[in-house]
């Protein structure tokens, strides 16, 4: 067999259909030492819905994710994190998160409405937490929007918004390119 013949018999990947939903990301940064949680990807509007505040800033550092290296050690490749972090304790106090299963804007129509509750609860001074409310990003707001390969097979997304930077990285680079692409965040 010579090296192009196993190009041709190469298992063609299935498209990524929309919305994806990507495990065990991490937004770095911000100020904060970072989140982990879930990446939403749909059509021109991206979603993070933080799980997790990493509370010692020092162990991502050591750890190599804030250079965006992320070290085989961690497991984080086979999704598991075994990095310590402070729960949410209002857990109880949310409303519940929507299901998103659906058309892109349907579940953009159920992560908004999700959004928009859990700010009049904070704003009612009924619901706290360590961690930020769900973002919300759409195309437009996005500037110098760039993915990367990292170690191990994970993807790096990395963006200006409206007021910082942020960085996001997945365990697995193929399925965040292949869900920004069809997403229409790059080409």
């Amino acid at each position: 067999m010579g090296l192009f013949d196993r190009f041709k018999n190469r298992k063609q990947e299935e498209p990524v259909q929309l919305p994806a939903s990507l495990k065990a990301v991490y937004l770095i940064g911000g100020g904060s030492g970072g989140y982990s949680g879930d990446l939403i990807i749909t059509e021109q509007v991206i979603y993070f819905l933080p799980r997790k505040d990493m509370v010692d800033d020092k162990i991502i550092r050591e750890a190599g994710l804030w250079g965006g290296v992320v070290g085989g050690t961690l497991g984080l490749a086979s999704g598991t994190v075994p990095l310590t972090y402070r729960e949410r304790s209002e857990a109880e106090s949310e409303p519940k998160e929507p299901d998103i299963t659906g058309s892109c804007a349907e579940v953009q129509e159920k992560l908004d409405s999700y959004i928009e509750q859990l700010k009049s609860l904070r704003r009612g001074g009924r619901f706290s937490s360590s961690l930020p409310l769900p973002m919300r990003f759409h195309l437009s707001e996005m500037k110098n929007l760039s993915c990367s390969r990292g170690d191990l097979k994970t993807g790096r997304l990395v963006f200006n918004g409206a007021y910082e930077q942020h960085e996001f990285v997945a365990n697995q680079f193929e399925p965040l390119q292949a869900a920004l692409v069809e997403g229409g965040f790059i080409g």
